[in-house]
């Protein structure tokens, strides 16, 4: 009994019926707590309890998904040259939709968790909530965010953005396809590009694009906010404790001691090139270096560059 409950087929159908049986519900009440993605969501977290099946055992039986999650992108690919007709003589619009979308998706939620007190671990779990899950823990966990709470996150911003994304948008009077298609793709990654396909092939077109600019455009913008990258920072004394946890886990680093004076560039270099956990500590010891930070890491991520722990 225990091996057919925990085998590959079983576990393989039930995420995708839990999914079906989602759809099929919320298609006929549209009611928000049967929306698919949650539904199955819960309904695996409560089966795999239920019969104490581990976490990892369930990721490798259902693999076929995660193959079947790229030949997805491939498919917003085809659906975006399908559209470009559309988009062609509209790149400022397209640059500057997705430059709003950087700027109020990342910030405001930084700089809304400082002011209601949030430590910098959490503000650094919390800032790349409009991003893939992937790209989110990613980013956040050699930053010191707890992985756990990204990923909780991003997953209720993604089904939140969904439900009341139209709504709102129609609300507030946005009637243009591809405005409403880049609203979607900026602030609800995967799950609102979804919900922008069901809207229409333009929307589902654009909000894929936003999706994967968000990144690219988050780093330039920080690359142009002024930062000078030749200049100056110290190793703040706070991060002792961190520093000592860094060493204990063995964690790559660059050797950088308290009170030390180090230039950004070099900060950044051993980030990217060495993945050293205490560059990024340093540089994310600041908000907006945070931002940075993941601007970074998403675009090494989305070109394929990216070494060490990417």
């Amino acid at each position: 009994m225990e091996q057919f409950v925990g085998s590959d087929l079983v576990l393989l159908t039930l995420t995708v019926g839990f999914y079906c049986l989602g759809s099929a519900l919320y298609s006929r009440t549209k009611f928000a707590l049967l929306h698919p993605v949650l539904l199955g969501f819960v309904a695996m977290i409560l089966y795999l309890k239920l019969f104490g099946i581990g976490y990892e055992h369930y990721r490798r039986s259902t693999e076929l998904l995660n193959f079947g999650l790229g030949l997805s992108v491939v498919a917003l690919g085809y659906l975006m040259y399908e559209q470009l007709e559309h988009m062609r003589g509209r790149l400022l619009p397209i640059l500057v939709s997705v430059v709003v979308g950087c700027v109020v998706g990342v910030l405001s939620v930084v700089y809304l968790a400082r002011m209601l007190g949030a430590d910098r671990i959490l503000q650094t779990s919390l800032a790349p909530k409009s991003v893939t899950v992937p790209i989110a823990v990613s980013v956040a966990e050699p930053l010191g965010g707890i992985i756990t709470i990204t990923s909780v996150v991003v997953f209720c911003v993604g089904i939140f953005g969904s439900l009341v994304g139209p709504w709102l948008l129609r609300r507030c009077g946005v009637t243009d396809p591809m405005a409403q298609g880049f609203a979607l793709g900026s602030a609800a990654h995967g799950i609102g590009t979804a919900r922008a396909i069901e809207i229409g092939a333009l929307e589902g077109a654009l909000s894929g694009l936003a999706m994967a600019l968000m990144g690219i455009m988050t780093a330039l913008l920080l690359l142009e906010s002024g930062k000078d990258l030749n200049g100056e920072v110290t190793v703040p004394t706070d991060l002792t404790q961190e520093f000592k946890d860094i060493q204990n886990a063995n964690g790559s680093t660059i050797n950088l001691r308290i009170g030390e004076t180090v230039r950004r560039i070099d900060l950044l270099y051993g980030l990217l090139v060495a993945s050293a956990n205490d560059a990024a500590s340093v540089i994310a010891s600041s908000p907006i270096h945070t931002i940075f930070v993941i601007g970074f890491r998403i675009v090494y991520i989305l070109s394929g560059c990216g070494v060490g722990r990417l």
